[in-house]
C-alpha cells in the first residue's frame, strides 16, 4: 500500500511561504511598477494636439519639436494697424464748409451783381479769415504750436464776424446773406471746438496772448 504521507508540490499561484498573490501585485512578491507617463511642463506645445494657451511661456532652454506647431486654421487674432487713413475731425470739417460757404456768398450772383463787385477786396479777406480758421487743423502740418495755431483761428473768426457785422448784416435780405452767415457761424464753431483753447480757470487778468 503506497505511502499517502508525501507532501504535494506547491500549487502554481501560491508564493513561498504559503500566501497567495494580491490583486495586482506581481509574482514573487514584486510590488507593481507604476507605468511611465509622459512628463512635461503644463500647456507644452510639444504635445501632440496640445494648444499653447494664452500668456504660456515655455521654460529656459526649451525648444520645440520639430514638426509641431499650431494646427491649421489657429491663429492669432490680428492687430489693428496704427495711423492707417486721413481722420477729419469736426473743427476740419466745420472750416471747410466756413471756407465754401464765404467763397459762395461773395462770388454768386444776385440781382445782377456779387461781393467781388460791390465790396471788393473784403471778399477776398472774409475768405482768407475763414482758411484761417483751418489752422489748428493744420498746425502738424505748419509746424506751429497747438495754442499759437490756436491764436491764428481766433483771428479768423474775429475777422469773419467783423465781416458780417459790416457787410452782412446791412444787406441780411439777400439769399447770399444766409450763405455768408452759415460761413460765419461755421468758422466760429471750429475755432471753439479746436484743441488749444484755455481752459476757463486757466484765465486771468494777467493772462497775455
Amino acid at each position: 500500500m503506497a505511502d499517502q504521507s508525501q507532501p504535494h508540490p506547491p500549487h502554481p499561484a501560491e508564493q513561498p511561504g504559503g500566501a497567495y498573490p494580491q490583486p495586482g501585485e506581481q509574482p514573487g512578491g514584486a510590488p507593481p511598477q507604476p507605468q511611465s507617463q509622459p512628463q512635461g511642463p503644463a500647456g507644452d506645445p510639444s504635445q501632440a494636439g496640445h494648444i499653447p494657451a494664452p500668456g504660456y511661456v515655455p521654460p529656459a532652454g526649451y525648444a520645440p519639436q520639430p514638426g509641431y506647431g499650431p494646427p491649421p486654421g489657429f491663429a492669432q487674432p490680428a492687430q489693428p494697424a496704427e495711423g492707417g487713413g486721413v481722420k477729419v475731425g469736426a473743427p476740419t470739417l466745420l472750416s471747410i464748409i466756413s471756407i465754401a460757404a464765404i467763397a459762395l456768398a461773395v462770388s454768386l450772383e444776385e440781382d445782377g451783381r456779387n461781393g467781388w463787385e460791390d465790396i471788393g477786396v473784403w471778399a477776398g479777406f472774409a475768405i482768407v479769415a475763414a482758411v484761417a480758421t483751418l489752422a489748428p487743423s493744420l498746425r502738424s502740418n505748419l509746424s506751429l504750436e497747438t495754442s499759437r495755431a490756436w491764436q491764428i483761428g481766433v483771428a479768423g473768426a474775429i475777422g469773419l464776424a467783423a465781416f458780417w457785422v459790416l457787410f452782412i448784416l446791412p444787406s441780411i435780405q439777400q439769399n447770399v446773406s444766409f450763405l455768408a452767415t452759415v460761413g460765419v457761424v461755421a468758422g466760429g464753431l471750429a475755432v471753439w471746438l479746436a484743441p488749444g483753447r484755455p481752459e476757463p480757470s486757466a484765465s486771468g487778468p494777467g493772462q497775455s496772448w
